[in-house]
Parts: structure tokens; C-alpha cells; sequence
């Protein structure tokens, strides 16, 4: 496998996952002789991840141990995309190799090892959840038409997510179903709200890839700086409601937080 840097930042383990996913989908293509399909996914779907880093990086700390980081990661791109472009512009990846990365020619070099390991879900929908976030903010703020000073963030309780389970085990949006498992497991003392959720569910499920449960309050406040660089504003993650006086915390769903803005 690739000597893969130690990363602790969520869109940095993001763009290693993106990374691997690309070489295991390049490699696949090429030895099916799907060359089309190859050269998408080593240059513009490869392309556009790195150029989403790049975006996202935009508002990280600039101390010593983020910039440390995001060296290494783009070292490890560098180092893999030149290699994935091979088979399309040889000559190209020739001098980019000679300048960047090491000796020899890179057309000798071994072909890039994916880690099935590294193409983590989780990883990937948690970054889903922080663009979303931030796209669903910047939303917010055209209809309102006010500079907001904070912005404070519920992320969905755990009984919701508990529901959100039983829903996908039983594997279709059945209400009467996941009503009935969710008394009987005891997910949540009011039914009445377990019975608005479960309508919900039902039209949810459909539009999304549920994939079990995330940590997004760790998710969201280790990519606050980009939050807040983002909305210009104050942002405040909530694992819990201390703070909501218009009751926005009851909006919140897995993998979609509710936004309260003053």
C-alpha cells in the first residue's frame, strides 16, 4: 500500500478516502478496458476533489500542525495523481515527476495501491453533512437578508437516530412498523413526537443513503473554522439544546442539523 500520511482533521481523512476511492475506480476501469471511464476518474472526478480541498482548506488554521498536514496530504495526491495520468499524458507526467516527485521515470514507477480500509462512508457522508451545512446556511442568509452575528446548530438527538435504524431494518418506510419497534425498544418517552418523526422518516428515507450513525458534533466543530469562515458569522455547534429560544432543535434530523441564526 501507498505510505499514507497521519491525519486527524475530517477533510483531510476525506481527501485520503476520495484518493484511494479514485485509484481502486481507475484501476478497476483499466483492467476492463474501460479506458473512457478510467481517465474520468484520474483526471475530472480526481480533479474535483482535489479543487473541493482546496476550497475547503481555505479557512483552516494556520497553525503549525494543520500546515503540516495538508502538506502531506497534497504530497500524497501529488505523488498518486501523476501516476493515475500515465496512461493518457505520458509525457506530462514525465516532467511533473522529474520536478516534484522523485528520481527515475514514472513510467517505470509501480502503479498506485488503493487500501480498501481508507475508502471510509462515514468519512465521506460526514463531509457530505459539513457542505451541507454550509450551503443550507448560505441559504438561510439570502432569504433573511441580514448579516447574522451567530449561528447556532442542532445536531439530531439519539433517539432519532435510533429510528432512523430501526426504519432501515425493516427496510422500507412502513410507520406502523417502526412506530411499533420504537415503543417496544422504549427509543423515546414521547410517542407523539416518535409518531411526527416516523411520518417524516418515511418520506426521508427515500432520498437519502442511510448509513448508520455519525459522530456530527464532532464532525461539525472540527471543521467550525470553515463554518464560520464561510457564513462570516459566529457558528455554534449543540449536542444538546442549551440554548434555543425558537425551538430549532426540533427541526434537527441524521445527517441534516437544524440552523437557528440571530
Amino acid at each position: 500500500h501507498e505510505t499514507v500520511p497521519q491525519v486527524t482533521k475530517p477533510i483531510n481523512k476525506w481527501m485520503i478516502a476520495q484518493v484511494n476511492m479514485r485509484i481502486k475506480e481507475a484501476t478497476e476501469a483499466l483492467e476492463g478496458f474501460q479506458t473512457r471511464k478510467a481517465l474520468q476518474d484520474s483526471f475530472f472526478l480526481f480533479k474535483k476533489d482535489i479543487d473541493h480541498f482546496f476550497y475547503r482548506i481555505e479557512h483552516e488554521s494556520e497553525d503549525e500542525n494543520a500546515m503540516r498536514e495538508i502538506a502531506d496530504v497534497m504530497v500524497y495526491v501529488l505523488g498518486i495523481w501523476i501516476r493515475l495520468m500515465v496512461p493518457f499524458v505520458p509525457h506530462g507526467c514525465e516532467e511533473l515527476w522529474e520536478k516534484h516527485c522523485g528520481s527515475g521515470l514514472v513510467s517505470t514507477t509501480e502503479w498506485p495501491k488503493y487500501n480498501i480500509e481508507l475508502i471510509d462512508e462515514k468519512v465521506q457522508k460526514g463531509e457530505e453533512i459539513v457542505h451541507g451545512l454550509s450551503q443550507d446556511i448560505n441559504e438561510i442568509k439570502k432569504v433573511i437578508s441580514i448579516k447574522p452575528e451567530k449561528i447556532h446548530v442542532y445536531v439530531a438527538p439519539e433517539w432519532k437516530w435510533k429510528l432512523f435504524d430501526i426504519a432501515n431494518k425493516i427496510g422500507k418506510p412502513d410507520i406502523g412498523k417502526i412506530m411499533q419497534e420504537a415503543i417496544k425498544q422504549n427509543v423515546h418517552d414521547n410517542k407523539k413526537e416518535i409518531a411526527e418523526f416516523a411520518k417524516k422518516i418515511g418520506r426521508e428515507m427515500t432520498k437519502i443513503k442511510y448509513i448508520g450513525k455519525i459522530d456530527e458534533y464532532s464532525t461539525l466543530n472540527n471543521s467550525i473554522e470553515f463554518l464560520s469562515g464561510e457564513a462570516d458569522a459566529q457558528v455554534i455547534i449543540y449536542d444538546k439544546p442549551t440554548y434555543d429560544p425558537q425551538g430549532k432543535s426540533r427541526n434537527a434530523m441524521p445527517y441534516k442539523p437544524a440552523i437557528y441564526i440571530e
